[in-house]
């Protein structure tokens, strides 16, 4: 069985589709060749008829195991004819976030390749540099979940950002994909003031463009605040 999706989530018409992924249930598998860097799937972060923007508080419900907080307090929540809905986890994940999460044009948010990924592969994300430390449960317990992958690494129990070894974190911080940085979502660190510090020293320039980036997600959940209250 296998699931296609709109051409709005694809650039340069390089595809992906959905289909039975084994003891994951379903997975993403890639149509087309992707290079280092390229884009295979575009979110659109609202006034989209495939997904929602939930307030954090809201997201425990059909979309909770789903969903992901790309802005302070704020989840996206794909439905079942997202693409990113069946995106599985992977301590060795093939794609993610690049620019801290910033979104393109104040809109778009790439899901680019980390590696070259071949057609009828399936790809992963790394759900720990996606995930905020308080998205167990609506009281603020840690999210938490078994892996399957099989990779050398992993992780065997995967959780939060936070919950990596602190210099895996620094590692992290500081890969860039195609000479582009920020691999984690910039809001994941706020509040880290220990490892900020560190990251600063190690990587100056790098912790410049995190300080922006938090700055404008910060913004942006403001803005959404702001419009929900109208």
């Amino acid at each position: 069985m296998r699931m296609d999706f709109d051409d709005q989530f694809f650039v340069n018409g390089k595809r992906m589709h959905a289909q039975q992924a084994g003891n994951m249930g379903w997975g993403i598998f890639a149509d087309a060749h992707f290079d280092t860097g390229d884009a295979i799937i575009r979110i659109k972060i609202g006034g989209d008829e495939h997904s929602e923007i939930l307030p954090w508080e809201q997201q425990f419900g059909p979309y909770y195991d789903y969903c992901f907080t790309f802005a302070p307090r704020f989840v996206f929540c794909p439905k079942p004819t997202h693409p990113f809905r069946y995106l599985n986890h992977s301590c060795n994940a093939n794609c993610g976030f690049i620019n801290w999460g910033i979104l393109e044009e104040d809109t778009y948010l790439p899901v680019v390749a980390y590696k070259p990924i071949l057609p009828n592969t399936q790809v992963y994300l790394d759900y720990p540099l996606l995930t905020c430390p308080d998205e167990g449960t609506p009281e603020g317990d840690p999210w938490t979940m078994d892996c399957l992958c099989g990779e050398p690494n992993c992780r065997k129990i995967i959780s939060g950002f936070d919950a990596l070894p602190k210099a895996e974190q620094l590692t992290t911080l500081q890969r860039t994909i195609k000479g582009k940085s920020g691999v984690v979502l910039a809001h994941l660190l706020d509040g880290r003031e220990d490892l900020l510090a560190e990251f600063a020293q190690q990587s100056p320039k790098l912790f410049a463009e995190f300080t922006q980036a938090l700055q404008a997600q910060k913004d942006y959940a403001r803005r959404l605040s702001s419009t929900r209250q109208l």
